[in-house]
C-alpha cells in the first residue's frame, strides 16, 4: 500500500509534469502565430500606404529602424511621444519606455510619420521644457539676451555634435 500511494504520487506529479509541457508548448505556439500574424498585418499596412503614394523613411534618405536604433533616433522618440502619444519619456518605466519605442519603429518603419522626423531633429531643436511636464522656473525669466545666447549655444552643440543622421550636418567622430 506504501508502495502504491508513492506510485500513485510519481504518476500524478508525471501527469502533471506533462500537462504543464503541453500548456508551455501551446502558450509558445500561441506567440508565434501572434507574430506571424502582426507581421503579415503590418507587411498588408505597408503595402497599402504604399499602393495610396505613401513615402516611407527610405524616400527621405532615412533608414528602416529596429529595436536597437534608441540611442540614434531618441529625439525623434521623445517627439513622437509628445505630440502622438501626449505622454513624457521622464514619465515611463524601462518596460513601458520599451514597448513605446517598439511602437515608435512601427510607425516609423511604415511611414506614417510626418517628414520632419526622417529628415532628422537636432536633440537642441526641442526646447528642454518641452521634454518633460515640469515647469522651469527661471525659463520664464531670462532675457531676449540670454535667450539669444542659449539659441547660439544649441546652434554650436547641434553643428559639433551630429551624428550625420538624415538632417543632421557634421559626423562626430567616434572615441
Amino acid at each position: 500500500t506504501e508502495k502504491e500511494e508513492k506510485k500513485e504520487k510519481k504518476e500524478k506529479k508525471a501527469a502533471a509534469e506533462a500537462m504543464e509541457t503541453k500548456e508551455k508548448k501551446e502558450k509558445k505556439e500561441k506567440k508565434r502565430k501572434d507574430r506571424d500574424h502582426d507581421k503579415q498585418d503590418k507587411s498588408r499596412k505597408t503595402q497599402h500606404l504604399q499602393a495610396e503614394g505613401a513615402q516611407g523613411p527610405e524616400a527621405f534618405g532615412a533608414p528602416l529602424l529596429s529595436e536597437d536604433d534608441y540611442f540614434q533616433r531618441a529625439t525623434e522618440f521623445q517627439l513622437w511621444l509628445k505630440e502622438a502619444r501626449n505622454r513624457f519619456l521622464d514619465e515611463l518605466g524601462s518596460e513601458e519606455a520599451r514597448k513605446e519605442f517598439k511602437k515608435f519603429v512601427s510607425t516609423w518603419n511604415s511611414g506614417e510619420l510626418p517628414q520632419k522626423y526622417y529628415k532628422g531633429l537636432q536633440e537642441t531643436s526641442i526646447a528642454a521644457a518641452s521634454r518633460t511636464r515640469h515647469k522651469w522656473a527661471f525659463a520664464s525669466t531670462l532675457s531676449q539676451a540670454d535667450q539669444m545666447q542659449l539659441e547660439s549655444t544649441k546652434d554650436s552643440v547641434d553643428s559639433q555634435t551630429s551624428r550625420g543622421l538624415p538632417g543632421r550636418t557634421a559626423a562626430r567622430p567616434d572615441r
